[in-house]
């Protein structure tokens, strides 16, 4: 029998079919936030910083080891040797190794690691001292007074940088399980007492400060969110960041709608059941963006093995709805099966779901 040229159409979709649009940071593993329009450090949670990304003419030895770079050095930088990213960003590392974020500032802060959130907001009192006048007379007969300036209390303005790592669920496992997650942060302040006299240098000798942040994965596979937090709570989500290899492979459990027999040119024969599929997609399965492609290669009749069985198919997936189904992966495959009982190739209209979240229903 002669396959329908659709057949052929179909795969070279496959072979031509380009992959989504992604952000790959390659080895270098490197993201630069750009925040020279703060000018203290509380303007790190209210002011979106420029995000980069390290490209293969990235040189780290830009940024020396003094803290500072010339206003001129990083803007050849951000030229030459870094990216805007577009798209998902994903960085194809894994457990131990490291991530490395310079954070540039127009003005000199002191930072201190703290990896947990403060009870409560640091508090510095301002104020001259107080001095209580007492009386040494012993009569009582007229009031004691005591003169002295007013307390002034101020907040000391500070801002956290917080890199979470949450773990991603594996092909079989429920995104609404709880993941193991790891917190590091550090805190951003403006120097007080002598150090916060800031001499600023010439026009053209514009220096930024930088602080370079080290940051080693805790997982094989991971969401990495960076974002600023003011003292408050309130926070500005800069970024997310997925690493880990990218997971294509996936089953699908589903039914045929309807089959076309292509050697009649008619519809018949429909050979029901509930077909497990193995799938391939160039898309990361745990994205919840929409699958345009995947790639079906074998379905298999679970109510009557003997009845059909398919062989190959292109569709595509819909966006993730978890928030409002429990199946929260659809998709629309056609395939090219064989019938059994009828001896003879079909096309079936697959409707299916993901097991994943199959496996989310049934834990309900």
């Amino acid at each position: 029998m002669r396959l329908p040229k659709l057949v052929f159409v179909l795969i070279g979709i496959v072979l031509f079919a380009g992959s989504p649009n992604s952000s790959l940071a390659g080895d270098w593993n490197v993201i630069v936030l750009d925040c020279t329009s703060s000018t203290v450090a509380s303007d790190l949670t209210s002011k979106f910083p420029v995000v980069y990304l390290s490209n293969p003419e990235f040189e780290a030895s830009k940024f020396s080891q003094s803290g500072e770079i010339s206003q001129v050095d990083f803007g050849a930088l951000t030229q030459t040797g870094l990216k805007t990213p577009k798209g998902t960003i994903r960085f194809k590392i894994k457990k131990n190794d490291q991530i490395d974020v310079y954070i540039v500032t127009s003005v000199k802060m002191e930072t201190f690691e703290q990896a947990s959130a403060p009870a409560a907001p640091p508090l510095e009192w301002v104020s001259d001292p107080i001095t209580f006048v007492a009386s040494n007379s012993s009569r009582h007969s007229g009031p004691v007074t005591t003169e002295s300036r007013p307390i002034t209390l101020s907040i000391m303005k500070t801002a956290r940088f917080l890199l979470r790592e949450q773990q991603r669920p594996t092909s079989l496992e429920s995104g609404r399980d709880a993941k193991a997650s790891a917190v590091f942060g550090v805190t951003f302040k403006v120097p007080v007492g002598p150090k916060s006299i800031t001499v600023v240098p010439p026009q053209s000798q514009k220096i930024y400060y930088y602080y370079r942040q080290r940051y080693k994965l805790k997982f094989e596979n991971s969401f990495v969110g960076l974002s600023f937090e003011d003292q408050s709570g309130n926070q500005e989500n800069v970024m997310t960041v997925t690493t880990g290899p990218s997971d294509n492979w996936f089953l699908t459990a589903g039914s045929p709608l309807v089959a076309f027999n292509p050697d009649t040119n008619d519809f018949g024969g429909n050979p029901t059941g509930l077909y497990l599929g193995i799938n391939w997609t160039p898309n990361d399965i745990f994205d919840p963006m929409a699958r345009f492609l995947i790639v079906n290669l074998l379905d298999v009749n679970t109510t009557n093995p003997t009845t059909a069985i398919g062989l190959i198919g292109l569709g595509m997936g819909f966006p993730k709805t978890s928030h409002f189904i429990p199946l929260s992966t659809l998709s629309v495959t056609e395939v090219l099966t064989y019938n059994l009982t009828l001896s003879k190739f079909q096309f079936l209209t697959m409707i299916n779901y993901d097991v994943t979240d199959v496996l989310q229903l049934l834990k309900l």
